[in-house]
């Protein structure tokens, strides 16, 4: 990238001269900033929730409470669920979900499912997941799919402390 200026419209603007040594990180992150332009520009927030856990560390007796913030966004036809894995970052790791993330994901695919929602797909960047459904979520349905991946986690704790 060079330098940039303002245009005769008042616009700023940046000069893009990378030529045939473009690499795939400058491509990424065009890609990542015009996704994040257009979910900015059209995306509707419709709710979200915490979802509480306990982890217990291998070899140790103490269990260690975690929280996972979860978002949903809509738009014309897609609804998203956005979940902050920072608490447990190692539970992302080869951008399939471990641990308590196997019921959560589950437990959404489910859900949508049952209600005429198709998964179209999931992105990890970092900490966060995004799992993104073809299909309008009827708001009112949030508390119950908040039961729902709240009874996964539950279930899937009470069988891991039972082996």
């Amino acid at each position: 990238m060079t330098g940039g200026g303002t245009s005769s419209s008042g616009r700023t603007h940046v000069d893009l001269e990378w030529g045939a040594a473009t690499t795939s990180i400058q491509l990424a992150l065009l890609c990542h900033l015009s996704d994040s332009l257009l979910a900015v520009t059209k995306m509707r927030r419709l709710g979200g929730f915490e979802l509480h856990f306990e982890v217990r560390a291998k070899g140790k007796r103490r269990t260690e409470k975690k929280t996972i913030p979860i978002d949903l966004f809509q738009d014309e036809d897609t609804t998203i669920v956005e979940l902050d894995c920072s608490c447990c970052p190692d539970l992302l790791a080869n951008r399939l979900p471990g641990g308590v993330l196997i019921p959560v994901a589950s437990a959404f695919k489910s859900f949508f499912e049952r209600h005429g929602l198709r998964n179209a797909g999931v992105r990890v960047r970092g900490t966060f997941m995004r799992r993104t459904y073809r299909g309008v979520l009827d708001p009112s349905l949030l508390p119950a799919m908040k039961r729902e991946v709240e009874e996964a986690v539950m279930r899937f704790s009470s069988r891991r402390r039972e082996h």
